[in-house]
């Protein structure tokens, strides 16, 4: 399957205003995070006052434009474009960028997946919106890193960058797994409800899917964490009622497999490849994503079922094992 962070993707808000551009794109482009940050229209990349053209509703539109790229050229490109709409809510436009004539690399975003499953199949990546694995390897690693705080880290990307060249340099520790058993000891984040996802998934009405997945570093390096410990670790977090996949497929991948109707996720390459096939995907608030200005960031799982259309639990008590025996008994 086609890896689509090799394709130039984008999303845009209703006066393409660039809300994220992945890292080819921005590549592509010669811009920042900060002048994305600052406000990019596509009408500042063109030459003359040129915008995608508005899609027809449920269709694919392509545009060609002359788009200024990182070598100061103007070059002409196609920009397929089509609206971002979940849930008969509309967040702006998704679409790829590919030079004219490349017909080899004509890739068009998806129709958006609107109708979920009874019961929705929502998939959660675990590092970055269960557990807090990079800050855990930036403390485990200290002064070996120059970006050693997440929290100020606004693209993950330059920190897998470092980690990548630091596993090239051959030192006595293990970069990625400092101590044995490290993800054991990677702790949770206290913003994410694992007994709601619990009752719900128990009850019927979500099915949950907990995502473990490979990192790909710098030279061709891969890391992917051993299955066995990440269970354990979704055990000791809370999270029991859940499927896991921890294949080494990409994300893609493991979204069509696992026929998912949304995904959570706080990396943003990622987050948008998901939108990308038409799969509607929510952007877990984190420090290294809060450039990104989307009304597809959540702050809690309570909202990911609700925007999900999952109907919230009617129960009117707790749940309470030594008076449910009680009764029982009588």
């Amino acid at each position: 399957m086609t890896e689509l962070n090799s394709f130039p993707l984008w999303v845009a808000d209703s006066k393409f205003r660039l809300i994220f551009a992945n890292r080819k794109m921005r590549s592509d482009l010669g811009i920042s995070i900060e002048q994305l940050k600052a406000g990019v229209f596509f009408s500042d990349l063109t030459a003359g006052e040129v915008s995608p053209t508005v899609p027809e509703v449920g269709k694919v539109q392509a545009s060609s434009m002359l788009v200024k790229q990182a070598d100061g050229q103007f070059h002409s490109v196609l920009i397929y474009t089509r609206e971002l709409k979940i849930r008969g809510k509309s967040y702006g436009y998704i679409g790829s960028m590919v030079r004219a004539g490349d017909s080899t690399r004509c890739l068009a975003p998806r129709p958006m997946h609107n109708v979920f499953s009874p019961v929705p199949r929502i998939s959660i990546d675990i590092c970055g919106v269960m557990a807090d694995m990079y800050t855990a390897i930036a403390s485990a690693l200290g002064p070996l890193l120059e970006h050693n705080d997440p929290l100020k880290c606004e693209d993950l990307g330059v920190l897998r960058r470092e980690l990548g060249e630091l596993c090239d340099l051959n030192l006595a520790i293990n970069v990625l797994e400092p101590i044995p058993q490290f993800i054991l000891n990677v702790p949770a984040y206290d913003d994410v409800n694992f007994e709601l996802l619990n009752e719900a998934h128990a009850d019927g009405r979500i099915h949950t899917i907990a995502f473990s997945k490979t990192w790909h570093l710098t030279n061709g390096r891969v890391f992917s964490r051993k299955p066995n410990e990440i269970q354990m670790w979704l055990q000791n977090a809370g999270l029991q009622c859940v499927d896991f996949d921890s294949t080494s497929c990409n994300l893609i991948e493991k979204l069509v497999s696992n026929r998912v109707d949304a995904h959570v996720d706080d990396y943003p390459e990622e987050w948008i490849q998901a939108l990308f096939i038409g799969i509607p995907a929510f952007l877990y608030d984190r420090p290294w994503n809060r450039w990104v200005k989307s009304d597809l960031r959540v702050y809690s799982m309570e909202t990911v079922l609700e925007q999900s259309g999952v109907e919230p639990n009617t129960t009117l008590c707790d749940y309470d094992p030594e008076m449910m025996s009680e009764t029982t008994a009588r």
